[in-house]
Formats: C-alpha cells, structure tokens, sequence
C-alpha cells in the first residue's frame, strides 16, 4: 500500500470494523503483531484523529521509514 493521502482518505472511509481489519491485515503483511498493542474498535476514535489530523510533511516521513523498512526486510 502506498502512504499518501488519497490512500488515507480510503481508510478514513471504512467503517470502523473495516479499519482495524485493514490495520491489522497491513500489520501483519509487515509482520507486526499488534496483539501487543490490543487495538480494538474501541480505539477507533483516536485512530481516526490521529490519521486525520497527519500532514503532508508526515505522511512523507512514514512514507520514507515505511520504504527503508521493508527495503531492509528483503
């Protein structure tokens, strides 16, 4: 998946259950067990404000350590 923002603003669209689905499929394609962190839907609010409210500036940034990570786990 690429980060930028159209791609934020689909998973902005998902209803609550579809994106911790979506969070916890891309988790776990990068091999990153969120069973540590107990997401729920319950925290779908403060997901939802935080994905919201990330700048261009930002999602530049995870787009970059996003990259350099999975360049680094071939």
């Amino acid at each position: 998946m690429d980060i930028d923002r159209r791609s934020l603003s689909r998973l902005l669209s998902l209803n609550d259950r579809q994106l911790v689905r979506m969070i916890e499929q891309l988790a776990s394609e990068n091999g990153i067990d969120l069973e540590s962190f107990n997401v729920s839907t319950s925290d779908v609010a403060g997901l939802r404000q935080a994905l919201g409210s990330i700048s261009d500036e930002d999602l530049n940034s995870i787009a970059a350590q996003y990259e350099a990570y999975r360049r680094q786990k071939r």
